[in-house]
């Protein structure tokens, strides 16, 4: 069964990090569209400007392993816990009709991005 997913990327290290995501990715899901790349202040922490993209993907994996392989693609990428500083960070925003991150929603950023992928 396929199922589509909005993934948000970000990093706060280097653009050029979404960039190196996407192909990681797509060893596990299909990227149909991605919105622009857009730079905003941190929320909730201090630390510099993240660069973030959303993709629409669809996938045959389940929401669980879902999880699991994005969580392993940010280790891939440098990602460590705590220090304020995230080489990428991978949120599934939308799971076929469930959203989740609810709080992410409600930045003006995601709504941007969300209708440049829904086109």
């Amino acid at each position: 069964m396929t199922h589509n997913v909005i993934i948000a990327i970000g990093s706060n290290v280097s653009r050029d990090n979404l960039a190196k995501c996407a192909p990681l990715l797509s060893e596990y899901m299909e990227v149909d569209s991605k919105s622009d790349i857009i730079t905003t202040d941190a929320i909730g922490m201090k630390s510099p400007q993240f660069a973030n993209q959303l993709l629409s993907c669809t996938t045959d994996k389940s929401a669980d392993e879902l999880t699991r392989l994005t969580k392993e693609t940010e280790k891939a990428l440098g990602r460590e816990h705590g220090t304020g500083m995230v080489s990428i960070d991978i949120d599934i925003l939308q799971y076929d009709d469930i959203r989740l991150h609810l709080h992410d929603w409600e930045q003006d950023y995601i709504k941007q991005l969300y209708c440049q992928i829904k086109k």
